[in-house]
Order: structure tokens, then sequence, then C-alpha cells
């Protein structure tokens, strides 16, 4: 038994060498190629889809027909370029210099085209690295691409980032390369030849670092590239000299697929677990590789629901080494196989023994954090759906205002009756436009057949569902709102009990792959990544997938990972977000400039309110301002309600004094809507608690009706949740103070009244705020010396208030909104 262990670690290790021979660049024979030293560029082009919130697409790219030969002008989209002649400097060009990127309409699109003539047949390798996407072609075969999920994956870019096989015929050939490049970021390609690449093999030590690059981010919202860090890795095997390099080559390779939720399975764990083992067994690798190895085979045994031997292995790992910290990080990991078990107890005593330690790295207090409250919360999730937003106790009250509002739901009733047969793979949790109609997304979809039944809706819907979470799954989009994802979760929520069982399971599966993924990824580039308040952007999503998927009857390994999110979503809800503005509402100001505080901000606090009440129970007490929305500080700081010439039609706007980092358009109004469901939340949740607050937003309500600033929330659920008919009338309460300090806010607001037609309203502020420029106005500004004067209009401003975002907006406003003299002088206006 033991030979036949030995003889398999072997053939593990072999096979491991023979996929890094393939992949090293001294596994192909001398290229027979002349390498050319000047290439043609046409564009660049501006593309649609571009900078942070988007990625091109193959179908963005020319046809390979059109790089076939290399024409004297390109015609990209509906431009035409004439070819420009460049010349690579030591392997680098950059295209900014041929080339100019719009900044003010994304990223834009440069093709470089080359003649390669081949002495032979043959077969060679080409290194490159493009800022930040790019496609390759021969004779207008494409034969290497790096567009979707990770661009480039690292930078800076070296022309050894992406490594490409490329067979070659005898005789001439056109080489051709499509760079994509990002707004406000470099435009360059570097490219590193066949000859380079074979006369100079990378070290281990280079390996190494290059597979370690793969695993840092351009931006905290990108995947991480462990394809090419197992690339990478695997070289660093093939140059490794010593049992210890090996070692470490063998290990940072499992561990990396350890960490691919692309990849990683229960299938695939007996392939990670062989070169664990084989490291572990080499003679001169040291006792804490063996370690690392014993605890990377107790992961795999984990993936296959085999936790008795999980453990054996996890024990073997922590008697294998002494380092400081070690033992904790396998007492994580052995805490984690209880929790996979259900063995609540075992878990949580586990998990407590952690925290209890004042020893432990952020990261495993933060993960021992989360998976207590994970414990804490699961059990108090109701175990029906629907749960998300409603419940079946609630929903016959939802469905009754839904249908009163006839004309709402007649036209959500049209635009189901309006979607396609089939659904291609995009996120379609999101809003669409398609032959410019409107188009329901999930959320709205699923509630029309909540009311109806209608079978073929239904079919539509597990369509919709599917293809959105294959989208996600590819990680094709970055920096994205959370909402997508909300409406996405909450329709498979409200037709859960409508799915086949194995179709459940296999969106769950899907939908927790890709949340997991992204937490497993957070925690390895930085815990702080994760342990941290998500806003409205994509981290936000971990509440909602745990909260929609978890499940008893699940499949373990998912069960694990539903917990994993539901745990992190409560801590960064709770923790980071809650406790931290609640705080800062101690003297219920406003935890960050007027156009978020009173607008966006909110969001995520009410969503995830509706869900816990839902889903959990009742709102505990300490959360009344959890939201940063105080009615009393709206009162104050908003200037006046109307409608307003916005883009070619009347929107509802409200003014404030504008002070701190606001974006603050040429004559003070922004839109009101959110504003107006805001206020709305604070009286539904809160009017019990604090009665007085809840009294001055119905009185601010009652304002911008007048006004004509209403409007609903961010999802379209929120007006039938809201039983506003226990509402305190819209009365100020007696003796309202005219003027407020607000010492965490560093500003005192004050008025003659509240008549925002006939008072006089000043805001003064002499320095600063909280040290927090995300959650207070004028944190930027310490030294901050200003007042403001507003009666039917500004008569005394910030100099620097209208400078950030006036429209049209200053040279250099945004540097000069900024400086001292912005805050320390006054602007009056005298006709």
């Amino acid at each position: 038994m033991r030979a036949m262990m030995v003889l398999t670690m072997v053939m593990c290790v072999g096979s491991f060498a023979a996929a890094a021979g393939r992949e090293g660049p001294g596994a192909v024979p001398e290229p027979e190629v002349v390498w050319p030293q000047e290439w043609t560029a046409f564009g660049s082009y501006v593309m649609g889809r571009m900078g942070i919130e988007g990625e091109p697409r193959a179908t963005d790219l020319l046809p390979g027909e059109a790089l076939k030969a290399i024409p004297e002008e390109l015609v990209i989209g509906d431009r035409r370029f004439e070819g420009q002649t460049v010349r690579l400097e030591e392997g680098r060009l950059d295209l900014s210099r041929c080339m100019r990127l719009d900044s003010a309409r994304g990223g834009g699109i440069g093709y470089l085209m080359a003649p390669v003539i081949a002495a032979a047949d043959t077969a060679i390798q080409i290194g490159a690295g493009a800022n930040w996407w790019m496609q390759w072609w021969v004779d207008g075969r494409p034969v290497y691409s790096t567009l979707g999920k990770c661009g480039n994956g690292i930078r800076p870019i070296t022309g050894r980032d992406h490594v490409f096989d490329v067979t070659l015929s005898k005789g001439p050939h056109v080489l051709a390369v499509a760079v994509i490049g990002r707004n406000n970021e470099a435009f360059e390609l570097a490219v590193a030849s066949p000859q380079e690449l074979r006369a100079n093999p990378l070290s281990f030590e280079d390996a190494m670092a290059a597979g370690k690059r793969r695993h840092a981010r351009y931006h905290w919202s990108a995947p991480l590239d462990f394809a090419g860090a197992r690339s990478s890795f695997r070289q660093a095997f093939r140059a490794a000299a010593t049992d210890e390099e090996r070692a470490e080559a063998l290990l940072a390779a499992a561990e990396n697929d350890l960490q691919d939720i692309e990849t990683v399975s229960a299938a695939n764990a007996p392939a990670i677990r062989a070169p664990l083992a084989a490291a572990e067994a080499l003679e001169g690798a040291r006792s804490e590789q063996k370690a690392r190895a014993a605890l990377g085979i107790g992961e795999t045994w984990l993936l296959e629901n085999d936790c008795g031997q999980a453990r054996e292995a996890l024990a073997r790992a922590r008697a294998l080494s002494d380092e400081p910290g070690w033992a904790s990080v396998v007492q994580l990991v052995a805490a984690r196989s209880y929790l996979q078990e259900k063995n609540n107890a075992a878990a949580r005593k586990e998990l407590t023994e952690l925290t209890a330690r004042t020893d432990l790295s952020h990261a495993l207090r933060f993960s021992a954090r989360l998976y207590l409250e994970a414990l804490d919360v699961a059990p108090r999730i109701r175990p029906d759906h629907p749960r998300l937003f409603f419940n079946a106790d609630t929903w016959p009250g939802v469905k009754a205002r839904l249908q009163a509002d006839a004309q709402t739901f007649q036209r959500l009733q049209e635009e189901a009756r309006a979607l396609p047969e089939e659904f291609e793979v995009r996120d379609w949790g999101a809003r669409q436009y398609v032959g410019g109609r409107s188009h329901p997304d999930l959320m709205g979809a699923a509630l029309v057949y909540r009311v109806t039944g209608d079978a073929a809706l239904l079919g539509k819907i597990r369509k919709m569902l599917r293809a959105t979470a294959d989208h996600y799954v590819a990680r094709a989009d970055i920096n994205a709102s959370v909402s997508s994802r909300v409406c996405c979760l909450t329709a498979l929520d409200w037709v859960w009990n409508d799915l086949a069982p194995a179709e459940r399971q296999g969106l769950t599966h899907d939908l927790l792959r890709h949340a997991y993924g992204r937490h497993a990824q957070d925690m390895l580039v930085d815990s702080r990544q994760a342990d941290r308040d998500g806003y409205y952007y994509m981290p936000t999503m971990h509440w909602y997938v745990g909260l929609a998927t978890l499940d008893p009857g699940m499949d373990p390994v998912d069960y694990l990972r539903a917990l994993t999110v539901l745990g992190r979503g409560y801590d960064n809800h709770v923790v980071s977000s809650f406790a931290q503005r609640i705080e800062l509402m101690k003297d219920r100001g406003r935890v960050t400039r007027a156009d978020y505080a009173f607008k966006d901000l909110p969001t995520p606090c009410w969503t995830f309110l509706h869900c816990w009440r839902s889903a959990v129970g009742s709102i505990p007490d300490e959360w009344t301002f959890a939201s940063g929305v105080a009615p009393s500080c709206v009162l104050r700081d908003t200037l006046g309600f109307a409608r307003v010439e916005r883009r070619g039609g009347l929107t509802g706007c409200f003014r404030h004094f504008g002070y701190g980092h606001c974006w603050n358009p040429k004559d003070g109004w922004t839109g009101g809507s959110l504003l107006y469901d805001n206020l709305g939340e604070f009286i539904y949740f809160f009017s019990r608690t604090e009665p007085q607050e809840a009294a001055i937003a119905a009185y601010l309500r009652k304002e911008m009706e007048a006004g004509g600033c209403v409007g609903e929330g961010h999802y379209l659920i929120l007006p039938y949740v809201m039983d506003l008919t226990g509402a305190p009338p819209p009365v100020l309460p007696q003796g309202l103070p005219v003027a407020r300090h607000y010492p965490t806010n560093g500003l005192v607001l004050m008025s003659s009244g509240f008549d925002t037609k006939a008072s006089t309203y000043a805001l003064y502020s002499c320095g600063g705020g909280a040290p927090s420029s995300n959650l207070t106005p004028g944190a930027e500004d310490f030294d901050a010396g200003h007042f403001t004067i507003f009666k039917r209009g500004y008569l005394a401003i910030d100099s620097g208030t209208r400078a950030q975002w006036a429209d049209p907006r200053p040279e250099g406003a945004g540097n000069y909104a900024f400086q001292s003299v912005a805050h320390n002088t006054v602007l009056i206006a005298m006709p």
C-alpha cells in the first residue's frame, strides 16, 4: 500500500512537471521565424461598455476577415484610420503616442498588424501583456484573447504576462492584435518574441513572483487571474532545483486551485490533493511546508464532504508546525468542518476559542466573527419561501396594494407579455431596453407571476434566472451595482416553490459560486476588502445570496458557502455599516454629503431592513438611525422643492446648502424621488421608536408633494411592502428650535422659520468634522471657515460650493474645491 501511494505521488509530480513543460518557454523547438520589429497601427476608436463598469466583448472587434492582410487604411466602426508605422522599444509600445483614448466617452481600441515569415512548418510561443485587453489573430484566425473576466490580470504589464502557442506553416503570415484601453489609464502593449522567450526562460523566483502578482487586483472589484497564476506556478515547478522549491511550487499551485471557485469541486478534489501529498512527502521540504500540504489535503476532503478524513489531515497539519499563529489557522478550518456537518455546538466552541485569542490576524478574526454571526442568524430565518421583502403572512397585503395600483400593474403585465421566448446570457436582474421598449427585470416579471400564476411567464422567468446565473458566474462585469443581484435573488425566492428541486439546486449552486468565489478572492487579496461597508456595490449581495439560498437540505459544501456569505452579509451591514452610522448619528445630523445622505446612501439599509423583517423578524430599536437619515436634519438642510427642467422634461427636485463634497448642479437643484421614498421608509420602520422624527418626515413628504417632488424607491416592490396607514400627521412638533449645532458634522444650521418660500436659512461651519471623508461633510477640509445665506436663492455661498460640478464644469474645478481658498472666502451675489 505504501509503495502504491509513493508511485501515485511520483506519477502526480511527473504529470505536473509535464504540464509545466508544455506551458514553459523551453518546450518548443527553436522557432524558425523572422520576427517583426515594425508594426502598422490603426486607431483608436471609441468603444461602448467601457470604463470601470463594463468590458468589451468579442463582437465588438473587427472580424478576422478584415485582418488577413495589412491595408493602407482600416475601417473601424464608422471611421477610417490610416496606418501609422510604429516600432516596439525594448519590447514595449506606448500606444498613447500614436492613438488617443477618449476619457470622456470611455476607452478605445487600436489595431496593430505586422508580417511574420516562417522558414518551415513550426510551432512558436508568443508572450504579451496589454493595458487592458487584447486579442491576437494569425491570418485572421483568432489565437489568443484576454477579453472577459480579468483582462491582463496584472500590472504593470510585461511581455510575459500571457504566453501562448501559435502554429505556422512555411511562408508569410500576418499577425494582428487589438489592444483595448480603459479611460484615464495607460494604453500599452508589451511583447516578448519567441526568440526572447527561449533565450531567457523564467527562473524559479521569477515564475513564483509572476504567479503571486496574479493574486492582486487592478481594481477592488475585479476577479483574480487564477488560470494565469496556475500557469506561472507550474513554470516555477519546472525551474525548481531543490525539494524546498519544488514543494513551494506544488503548494502554491494547489492553494491557488483551492481558491479558484471556477474550477474547484468535489470532482477535482483528488487532482488537487495529489500534488499536496507529493509536497508533504518530499524529504527536503520544510516542516511548515509539510503542514501547509496537510492543511490543503484537509480542505480537499471537505470538498468531498468527508469531514472525518479532513480532521485527520488537520490534526497532522497542526502537529507538523509550531509557527506562531499556525494552530489558529488550522482551528478555523476545523470549525468550518463542523459547520459543514451542521454540528453547530462543536463549531461554536472552536470559533469562540478563536475569538478569545489576542494574537489573531485580521483575516482570522473576521472569519471567526462572521461564522459566529451566521450561527446566530441562520436558525432565526423562516424556513419557507418567499422570505425576501415579503413572506406568506404579508403577501396578501402586498398583493392587494399592487393590484390597487392598477396603472402600474397593467404596465408590468404588458412588459411581461413583451418578454422574448429565449434569453441570451446577460444580467436579466437589471432592467432591459430592447427595440426602444422597456422590459421588466426579474423582480418585475416574478411579481407579475405571483399575482397571475401565468405558467408561460414562469417558463420565461426560469430561462432568465438561468441566463443571469451563467452571466454572474462568468464574472463579466466589474464594480456593478448590487441592485441586479437583489432583483435576481428575490425572483428566485418568489418562484422558489414552483421550481423543480434539481433546477433550484443548480441555480443555488451557481449563485453561491458567484458570491462565495468573490468572498474568497476578497479574503485572499486583503481581508479588509471583505470587512467593510459595501454601500450599494456588488459586495452588498452576500446577505441576499445567503438569505435566498440557505436551506437545511442543500448540498453540504453549498450549505457552508451559504453560511459564509450570510455571515459576511450580516457583518458588512450591521457591524461595518450600521454601527458606524449610528455612532455618527448620535446628534441626528447626516453621515455624508447631503446628496448621498438624503438620496442613494440609505437604500442598502432599507433593503436590508425589509428583508430582515420578512425573513427574520422584528427590527431592533438600536437600528433606528442606521440609514444615516434624520428627518429633522433634512428639514433644516433642504431649501425648497419644485419641478425643474432636466434633460428635456420636468423632474421633481430639492435644494440644499451644498456644503462639503457635494455634487452641486449650477442652480442647486437635485433630483428628489429617492428622498421622498427615504422619508417614507423612516416612517414605516421607525414611527414607533421616533414619533417626532416620523412626524417631521410626514411634514416634509407633504411639502414635497406640493412641490411635485415625489417618487418611488430603488426597487419597484418598495411601495407595496410599505404600509403607511399608521403614519403620524404631517405637522411639525411644537417648539422646534430654529437652530441646531451638529458637533459630529462640525456645522450649525439655522433659519428664521421652516417655510422655504419666506424664511431665511443659514449654514455656518468652523472647520471639518469627524475624520472620515466618506461619511461626514467637510472632513476633507479641516480648515473650512464658511457661511451660507439663502432666501429664495443663494445670497452668500462658499466660493468652492458651486465649483466642483458646475455646468459646464470649469477647468480645474475639482482641485479648487479642496483648496483652502475655496472654503475661507465667501461669494456674495448682489445684482
